[in-house]
């Protein structure tokens, strides 16, 4: 939210092919740690049509596979991120513990 990445259908927004989707509860009460958070799973969008999305996701059904499957545009849907194309990320340059850049070299 920090970055204005998270977005959510109440305003409007309409999910995209490749948009990131993070459900809320959506992982039965059973099947979840006591005191977890409501964003408890994630997919990727591959389409979206009018009351449905189809999205790729992993432990599908808690059962630890992968699958791409269809769900309802319901209050199951916390938000989605959607990163901008001209995003560039260099959080990489700097090592989480020290706080200093980290001297990276790749190998063509």
């Amino acid at each position: 939210m920090e970055n204005g990445f998270c977005h959510f259908e109440k305003d409007d927004f309409t999910p995209e092919r490749g948009d990131i989707v993070i459900y809320n509860n959506i992982i039965p009460k059973e099947d979840k740690p006591e005191n977890s958070t409501w964003c408890d799973h994630m997919g990727v969008v591959v389409f979206c049509r009018n009351d449905n999305l189809m999205v790729a996701e992993g432990n599908t059904g808690n059962k630890n596979v992968s699958d791409i499957i269809s769900r309802r545009r319901d209050n199951t849907i916390g938000c989605y991120i959607r990163i901008p194309k001209d995003y560039i990320y260099d959080g990489w340059k700097i090592d989480f513990k020290t706080g200093k850049e980290k001297i990276v070299t790749f190998m063509v």
